[in-house]
């Protein structure tokens, strides 16, 4: 499972970089035109990842399916 939102929202609601620190890793995901993906794997990470956006007043649509036209562009691991 993964969850990804925005690189944009998602740097504004924690700053960038910031969600590495988090969550001891990243994945980004980058589209057809460019556009970026941040976000985290796992079922718990997920879960965390969404209450802490809802937490900082972010509105969420979760859909199941990922990013139309994505591709993992970066897996980030902290140890």
């Amino acid at each position: 499972m993964v969850c990804v939102g925005e690189k944009e929202r998602i740097d504004t609601a924690f700053g960038g970089g910031q969600l590495a620190v988090l969550f001891k890793g990243e994945i980004v995901y980058r589209n057809d035109k460019s556009r970026l993906y941040l976000g985290v794997w796992g079922a718990r990470n997920a879960s965390r990842l969404r209450r802490l956006l809802r937490e900082r007043g972010l509105e969420l649509l979760v859909k199941r399916t990922r990013p139309p036209n994505t591709r993992l562009s970066s897996l980030t691991v902290q140890k």
